[in-house]
């Protein structure tokens, strides 16, 4: 090989090398501290780059957080880094985010995941917030992160569970979200102050059974999901939808009770489901439809019960004769709340929590069912 040749090669390789070492280099994230670097989270969130790493001492900010970059934040543990605001206190915008130990307090909502996708969650606790979590987006991607039983709302462990299947979520939940996964069951929790209570995309032959869902801003919100069964659930005072229904078909809906909601039941784009023997009460809006072919009773002919029926049952079997179809769906109203049957209750009242509004005291009220007519036996 000539002289100059060789030479040429040999500070091509090297150049190679030099600009792989570099590149190498400037793969390596930075490191920000707060309060060393900036005072304040969000302005160390501001001047990070893609990939940073913010590192927040121990002690309570009183700030509203906006992430809109890939990045981690990482607190000394909820225990004593604490993010406490109005409105709402952490909002997640971009894709590959880490939050880990921090206690997020006093907002509208705690930490709202908007249309991201793959963001990790760890060892966070939400707490006074009026809604802990919540997570938007359009696609399943959206609604595909890394979120353990490590985090905490309102003292109860969220259980965020993707691509899982034959399982049970244990009872103590204090959020549920069940993603692109099958045959599971969630029964017997009370889930309150949070976007969603249950959150199901993508899910399929799973059974929603025996669940109280108080306050929170959506009770359920089912979204391309297929062949589940909701029944025996309550939904009490939803401050929006009591159910939201989206492109899911062939669902079942049985014995729940939907009342004092803004709106009871929501449906865009789902067809084949059945709905019966469900109570629609004192809801403002108790049900809206939207390009949607749905069942509205059993195969005995047995409906729904909704309090705003004004016909009349002309043959005493129970079922309303007159003013059908009601809401232009249900064929066959109910003239009476439907009661479960007392062995397939829990208990045979219905012991529903209503928050006061005087020095914040909570009322309880016991609202009993009343049988079926013996008519209808």
């Amino acid at each position: 090989m000539k002289p100059n040749c060789f030479m040429a090669l040999t500070a091509s390789i090297l150049l190679v090398v030099w600009l792989a070492g570099t590149s190498s280099l400037a793969a390596e994230p930075n490191v920000i501290r707060v309060p060393e670097d900036y005072v304040q989270i969000q302005q160390a969130i501001d001047n990070a780059g893609p990939g940073d790493i913010i590192q927040v001492a121990a002690g309570t900010y009183f700030e509203n957080l906006i992430i809109k970059k890939s990045l981690k934040l990482i607190g000394e543990g909820p225990d004593k880094t604490v993010v406490a605001k109005t409105r709402t206190v952490i909002r997640v915008e971009a894709d590959n985010v880490e939050i880990r130990g921090f206690s997020v307090q006093n907002g509208t909502y705690g930490i709202v995941l908007w249309y991201s996708q793959n963001v990790l969650l760890e060892n966070n606790e939400m707490s006074g917030n009026k809604w802990n979590f919540a997570v938007w987006g359009d696609s399943i991607s959206h609604f595909v992160h890394d979120i353990d039983s490590s985090n905490i709302v309102d003292g109860k462990p969220m259980y965020f569970w993707v691509n899982q299947h034959e399982k049970q979520v244990p009872d103590d939940a204090g959020y549920v979200a069940l993603i692109n996964s099958t045959n599971i069951m969630a029964k017997n929790m009370n889930l309150t102050s949070n976007e969603q209570g249950i959150l199901l995309v993508s899910t399929t032959h799973s059974v929603i059974e025996n669940v109280t869902i108080l306050g929170n801003d959506e009770g359920m919100d089912i979204r391309m999901s297929h062949n589940n069964i909701i029944r025996k659930n309550r939904l009490l005072s939803i401050n929006w939808r009591a159910i939201y229904l989206e492109s899911s078909h062939n669902n079942t809906f049985y014995e729940n009770t939907l009342l004092n909601c803004t709106y009871g039941l929501s449906i865009q784009n789902s067809s084949g489901n059945t709905f019966y023997h469900n109570n629609f009460i004192n809801n403002k809006d108790q049900v809206y439809i939207e390009i949607s072919q749905n069942s509205w009773h059993n195969a005995a002919q047995e409906g729904n019960y909704w309090s705003d029926y004004v016909g009349e049952d002309t043959d005493g079997d129970g079922i309303g004769d007159t003013y059908l179809p009601w809401q232009g769906i249900d064929y066959h109203p109910l003239m009476s709340v439907y009661e479960q049957e007392p062995s397939e209750a829990n208990v045979p009242l219905w012991w529903i929590p209503v928050v006061g509004f005087g020095a914040g005291a909570i009322i309880i009220i016991v609202f009993g069912f009343w049988r079926y007519k013996s008519s209808r036996k």
